[in-house]
């Protein structure tokens, strides 16, 4: 059977190839004006994220510079710096992700996205305050590969800057319950006590998480699983993420200023003790014994053989030392029953093999 033709010429069939291939090109023509104009506001929030952080460091630094910085202050992730007459300069808003010239949650919001804002204050030996402020941004609608860092450092000349903690009583994490009121805090006094608080706070945002990263103030979220972070999104769903997790910390509290050094980053927690204890690359990093004299501080690493096969020596789990007392050892961990947990171990515990001590910046 002979096909029809019209007049122009074209059979049925090229007629329809060719309504066919024109559809595809129309929609691939939208698919890329879409990715264009997505692309071109996505660069807008970047660019507008990069003034602002830079306008606010930049004015940090001058107001430490001419003085007018008098206290920092924290409250568990929160931080605040005041000015003269207890003004508030830069309050940030750990929950929401922003920073804002206030408490109250309709005060004005000088950034957002902000993934973190991490205050240090050290006193030199001739009396001087040095005030440095590093703020992390994920610009909006940019996934975290995408995270700004910026940093400023002034001394503040006339006068000294106050730092204190106005929960320094409290829990670090106080929204978890599992926490005993009776542990007890044990970590270094001045610079590492902050250092080390400031990366627990860290962690204690990510509590309760499945898997996903977990970054309040972001519109629209952001669904990366840590092992996606590692993997850049190679790795299987159910691919196990306590290693992972501790090293997105790492490298977060790296970005912000509370670590000294790279920090290790490993996925296999037999990898992570050896990085610890490798005195070449990591030379600022320490590994002990669970079985020797170091006493664990919160903040420190702590790797563990939960299996115990006669056949293998393989660590397979890690999770981060959040309190210590006499007789136990309370854990953040992520991938402890599917999710970011909170765990409590006699100080002896037989699945403890060790500890991992990052080098902190104080």
């Amino acid at each position: 059977m002979r096909l029809l033709k019209k007049q122009s010429g074209f059979t049925l069939v090229e007629l329809m190839l060719v309504i066919l291939v024109s559809s595809i090109v129309l929609f691939s023509t939208t698919a890329v004006a879409m990715n264009i104009v997505t692309a071109e506001r996505a660069s807008r929030e970047t660019a507008k994220s990069q003034s602002d952080a830079r306008m606010l460091t930049s004015w940090l630094q001058q107001l430490a510079s001419d003085g007018h910085v008098t206290k920092v202050e924290f409250k568990g992730a929160n931080a605040t710096i005041f000015g003269e007459s207890d003004t508030i300069l830069a309050h940030y808003d750990a929950e929401r992700g922003v920073i804002t010239n206030g408490v109250v949650e309709d005060s004005t919001v000088i950034l957002d996205n902000v993934s973190a804002f991490v205050p240090v204050v050290k006193t030199t030996g001739d009396g001087k305050t040095l005030l440095t402020v590093t703020i992390s941004v994920v610009p909006k609608g940019r996934s975290l590969s995408s995270v700004q860092t910026y940093t400023m450092s002034s001394f503040n000349r006339v006068g000294k800057i106050i730092s204190e903690s106005t929960d320094a009583a409290e829990p670090v994490v106080s929204k978890i319950s599992e926490i005993p009121d009776e542990a007890k805090l044990m970590i270094p006094n001045g610079s590492e006590q902050e250092v080390r608080k400031r990366f627990l706070s860290l962690l204690a945002t990510q509590y309760g998480s499945d898997g996903t990263i977990q970054i309040d103030g972001l519109d629209p979220p952001i669904k990366i699983r840590y092992s996606d972070w590692y993997s850049n999104g190679t790795w299987p769903a159910n691919t196990p993420w306590c290693a992972c997790f501790v090293s997105w910390a790492a490298n977060i509290a790296k970005q912000s200023g509370l670590l000294a050094s790279e920090p290790p980053i490993f996925a296999s927690c037999m990898q992570g003790r050896d990085l610890f204890k490798d005195n070449t690359e990591y030379a600022g990093y320490r590994w002990y014994e669970s079985k020797g004299s170091y006493n664990p501080v919160p903040g420190d690493y702590v790797f563990f053989d939960l299996n115990h096969e006669s056949w293998s020596a393989e660590l397979d789990h890690v999770g981060v030392v959040l309190y210590c007392d006499s007789a136990n050892i309370y854990t953040i961990e992520g991938n402890s029953n599917n999710q970011v947990s909170i765990r409590q171990y006699d100080i002896d515990d037989p699945d403890i093999v060790g500890y991992g001590v990052l080098d902190w910046n104080v």
